[in-house]
């Protein structure tokens, strides 16, 4: 069975530095799967050619049976994938709410012309946007549902900033999720939370995916595969979730 995401031969070149070196890497339905390396490694530079965000210079990039190199941003995300960013960014005077709405907006038709008349169609449209970014932000419970969703974004700690950024992700609808440094800037206690968040992302969401971090303790406990940044050119490694 071939794998949900299969990267081969990538390489990122930025003047005369290669940020991205040849990397190969398989992501299986199902599976968590760690980059590890340190800042500086090329992490993010991966995740953003993998989402169209930057175009590889070598090699393909396939995703449940298409080939995702020359595909634009909103292509890739139509196709089932999103991701979240190292630093946040939310659309800071928008609601919760229309935060999460933004992640079904690859997937909507109605045009300009629907939403100045207010159309049947526009309308009915913007009620299933809703009823899915809803659905997306009652996943995290009370730290984004009910009377929050009506809040702006900026009124959010950090640490729910964050889960509204993986909801945004969720509400895409996508078979995987890009978390990159997703326990960035918390702390320990906030970082213990979103490793049983990842966990349940993929046991209850039924979520595939991947996450840069800079450390594999960082890691332990969310994911049983990981893979190390500073040697590209080597196999993807895995390992127990209880390694060090």
């Amino acid at each position: 069975m071939s794998a949900l995401l299969e990267i081969r031969g990538l390489v990122k070149r930025f003047g005369g530095l290669n940020a991205v070196d040849g990397v190969d890497l398989a992501v299986e339905d199902g599976e968590i799967l760690s980059v590890i390396g340190p800042n500086g490694a090329g992490k993010t530079t991966l995740f953003n050619v993998v989402t169209g965000l930057y175009p590889p210079d070598e090699g393909s990039i396939g995703f449940d049976g298409h080939e995702l190199v020359g595909l634009k941003p909103n292509q890739i995300c139509l196709l089932g994938i999103s991701r979240t960013f190292q630093t946040v960014r939310l659309f800071a005077n928008m609601t919760v709410l229309e935060n999460a709405m933004v992640g079904q907006h690859c997937r909507t038709r109605s045009g300009v012309l629907g939403a100045v008349l207010q159309l049947p169609r526009t309308r009915a449209e913007e009620e299933r946007v809703r009823a899915r970014a809803r659905e997306a932000l009652a996943f995290f419970g009370s730290r984004l549902a009910s009377f929050r969703e009506n809040q702006p974004a900026f009124a959010l700690s950090y640490a729910n900033r964050r889960r509204l950024e993986v909801a945004r992700a969720m509400a895409t609808d996508p078979k995987l999720i890009l978390l990159d440094e997703p326990a960035a800037g918390m702390n320990p206690r906030e970082t213990e939370e979103i490793t049983q968040l990842i966990g349940k992302l993929r046991d209850k969401g039924g979520y595939t995916l991947t996450i840069c971090t800079w450390s594999r303790g960082c890691r332990t406990g969310w994911s049983p595969s990981t893979t190390d940044a500073r040697s590209p050119r080597e196999p993807s490694t895995r390992c127990p979730a209880t390694s060090a």
